[in-house]
């Protein structure tokens, strides 16, 4: 072989030798036909720029900048190299160098104005470098020069998105759209924008037509996740969506194996490796930065697998307290799957526990290979769909034992009181009065992510505000959303008047927004997780509706903990119709007694609860581990 490439190494037949061997994919075949080339024509321009082709298909984005820059010096400021700058900025952009990325575009659009590929590629280095309005001022740009640029209005849909303007991100995407039938990147993104808006009909529809265009097992996680927000979905829809998932892009994942060399003894130290793209101040992070803290480090081995797409912010320090309760720290966010199970398999990890199921960022495919001899499902809420994933954490309350187990791929794993614990955030401000005492009104209030307020959600919410005369609800908008949730209540009779919106804000400013709320509204059927807790932890009480899955039983699940729910004395907040979770916010919010009471006795309760006991919970989580490297053991002892 290495005698046949030299051969046509001088000539330009290894220029179409190579080529070939891209189209075939045989990356390393046609790097080495290029490299013998450049040793005897080193400044070939051709080669060099094709050699960047092949390692970034590759995969090898750090590598290809050496080659792409040498062609930028070789061509100096001739005409060919806007181009070259142009092929540069994507490779730096792929790297997330984007300030980088946008000088090479300055500079090739200052040796040619009328570029429009180059227009829109610097706005979209200049909303990734947090310059969103220049962005729109380059994209348009883009724009002028070609109006039917798809391309340029789908990324200005993704700018106007980053500035909180999701309506007239939502039109971008849709012209997009209308200019190319065949899109489906910008129908993700119309999905994704239409999904937040709460059309989560249109979004499924959206959805489901770039998957006709172009399968993806991306997207169709964005579907699954979708279809949990709706209350229209059935448990056989919900795990057969799941299914379909695993079975159309099993083959897709790494080389698979079942057979392991991990030492099959029982009661060894276990090594546990938790994958996530949220190893930092998320929920998850924060979750885990308080089981890494109580872990039994006897007992347990810690691997974290920081998914993320970069390495942690210096300021956070979520995930520099992780990063410290870990015995080991690997950043994989750039590694391919094959990559990522492999070292996952180096590692020698027994149990894994990948921590994000079907949401953005996962690793899905890359658990159907089955990287460790165990493999489990932390915090998603609701089945992976994956044969291979071999246990999910869950509770009785949210899972209640001999009804929910057929809806589940996963052998469900029931922890006591239940599946996750609650860290109370180290700065948070003291729950103050009551504020209906002092402005003679009640503030409902509802601090979830827009997508759970679905059409039945705002009309029982509306409901509940005729009945409790001169209310209002706070709810958390990003900037641009007020007018279409106003627009949505006003078809239920509510005056703009009787809405207040909150912006997401930095954590310890979030909380201190429950100060000014009386009674918390939780939404369904997807039921609000850490909203819920921060609300308890706040004195704020929280009206949930409990449904018939995981994701709307979450409020239950926490309610019972702090004896707010399960009895029958006409004190639980947990409803179960629409009219009983009207009558329930209702009867709380005419007994101002009642609330005093409760915003003084809600953080001690919920102090006292389990919910808070991170060291029961990470003892919990252990012997669960040590049952499930039991169960292995046995099965492969020689």
């Amino acid at each position: 072989m290495e005698k046949g490439l030299s051969t046509i190494g001088n000539d330009d037949r290894a220029l179409d030798r190579a080529s070939g061997l891209l189209r075939m994919r045989s990356f390393n075949e046609a790097e080495a036909v290029l490299r013998i080339r450049l040793q005897s024509l080193p400044d070939d321009v051709s080669s060099l720029r094709l050699l960047g082709t092949c390692l970034l298909q590759a995969g090898r984005v750090d590598d290809a900048l050496t080659p792409l820059r040498r062609v930028v010096e070789l061509l100096g400021s001739s005409p060919g190299s806007a181009t070259a700058r142009y092929e540069l900025a994507g490779a730096l952009s792929l790297a997330r160098r984007h300030a980088e990325a946008a000088d090479r575009l300055k500079e090739a659009l200052a040796l040619r104005p009328e570029f429009p590929e180059a227009w829109l590629a610097l706005g979209l280095a200049l909303q990734r470098c947090g310059s969103a309005e220049a962005a729109i001022g380059a994209i348009d740009r883009a724009l002028e020069l070609r109006p039917g640029f798809a391309e340029a209005h789908d990324a200005r849909g993704i700018t106007l998105e980053s500035l909180g303007e999701m309506h007239s991100a939502i039109g971008c995407y849709a012209r997009a759209v209308e200019l190319r039938e065949d899109f489906a990147v910008a129908l993700r993104h119309l999905a994704s924008g239409l999904a937040d808006t709460g059309d989560l009909a249109g979004a499924a529809a959206a959805y489901r037509r770039s998957l006709r265009i172009a399968r993806s097992a991306e997207v169709h996680s964005d579907l699954i996740v979708a279809m949990q927000y709706d209350d229209r979905q059935t448990h056989e829809a919900l795990l057969s969506e799941a299914r379909t998932w695993a079975q159309r892009y099993a083959d897709r994942s790494p080389r698979r194996t079942d057979e392991f060399s991990n030492d099959p003894d029982p009661d060894r130290r276990v090594r546990i490796g938790y994958l996530s793209p949220d190893l930092r101040d998320h929920p998850l992070g924060r979750l885990l930065e308080s089981v890494l803290a109580a872990h039994d480090r006897r007992a347990v081995e810690v691997f974290c697998y920081n998914d993320s797409a970069g390495a942690p912010s210096s300021a956070d320090t979520v995930a520099r307290r992780i990063r410290e309760h870990s015995h080991n720290w690997r950043d994989t966010g750039a590694m391919t799957h094959q990559s990522l199970a492999d070292l996952i398999r180096r590692d020698a990890i027994d149990i894994l526990v990948e921590c994000a199921g079907h949401f953005r960022n996962n690793r899905l495919t890359m658990m159907t290979a089955r990287a460790a001899p165990v493999q489990a499902s932390l915090c998603y809420p609701a089945t992976t769909g994956v044969p291979q994933i071999d246990y999910r954490f869950t509770d009785e309350t949210s899972d209640p034992p001999g009804v929910a187990d057929r809806w589940y791929c996963e052998k469900l794993v029931r922890l006591p009181s239940c599946s996750t614990c609650y860290a109370p955030p180290a700065l948070s401000p003291d729950p103050e009065r009551l504020p209906a005492g002092s402005r003679g009104r009640i503030t409902f209030g509802n601090l979830n992510n827009p997508i759970k307020t679905t059409d039945v959600v705002v009309a029982t919410w509306a409901r509940i505000l005729h009945r409790v005369k001169h209310s209002r609800l706070a709810m958390l908008c990003k900037r641009g959303g007020d007018g279409y949730l106003m627009a949505r209540f006003a078809r239920h009779g509510v005056h703009p008047n009787r809405l207040e919106f909150v912006r997401p804000s930095p954590r310890e400013a979030y909380l201190g927004k429950y100060r000014e709320i009386d009674i918390c509204l939780d939404p369904f059927p997807f039921n609000g997780d850490t909203t819920t807790w921060d609300a308890l932890w706040m004195g704020v009480p929280v009206i949930t509706m409990v449904g018939d899955r995981f994701v709307s039983r979450r409020g239950l699940s926490f309610l019972v903990n702090v004896g707010l729910a399960g009895r029958n004395d006409g004190t639980s907040l947990a409803a179960h119709s629409p009219d009983e979770y009207v009558e329930s916010a209702v009867a709380l919010a005419d007994d101002l007694p009642r609330l005093s009471s409760l915003r003084s006795e809600l953080r001690p309760r919920l102090l006292a609860s389990p919910l808070t006991d991170t060291v029961a919970y990470a003892r919990n989580l252990e012997s669960a581990y040590r049952q499930m490297w039991r169960g292995w053991c046995q099965k492969n002892r020689g």
